[in-house]
């Protein structure tokens, strides 16, 4: 078996969750040291790629639609945020539905906050320039 839940494989494991995570809408586009040891760590503890794509699915959702009347929360600045949604998944696996509408709802809210088709071009900023200096 090989693949990102191999035991045998842990660089594909640590690729496949660093991918997974900076694939995410939230978070930056480039991992840290951090996060890559992190990821090893999770491949040592033995915690499958399975249950890290649902921590992260589930994480990026909760954060996308927080509670009513919850302060929006800023970028995911590190895959540390994810920590507390793995132990919670491990501890309780939801349900196969309930991850394929986590997929949904990630779908559409990626859909939705992307940019328009092609980059857009900068807007040059109106600045009045004043060649005279006011100093006597």
């Amino acid at each position: 078996m090989s693949g990102p839940d191999s035991p045998e494989d842990p660089r594909a494991y640590v690729h496949a969750v660093i991918d997974a995570y900076v694939r995410l809408p939230a978070t930056p586009a480039r991992a840290r040291r951090e996060d890559r040891r992190l990821a090893t760590e999770l491949h040592a503890r033995g915690v499958p790629f399975a249950v890290v794509e649902t921590a992260l699915l589930l994480g990026t959702v909760r954060k996308a639609r927080p509670p009513t009347g919850a302060t929006p929360l800023t970028t995911i600045r590190s895959l540390h945020y994810f920590l507390p949604v793995i132990e919670e998944i491990l501890r309780d696996p939801p349900p196969a539905p309930y991850i394929d509408y986590l997929r949904e709802v990630m779908a559409e809210w990626t859909q939705a906050n992307a940019e328009p088709q092609g980059r857009r071009e900068p807007v040059p900023a109106h600045v009045r320039k004043n060649t005279f200096l006011d100093e006597r």
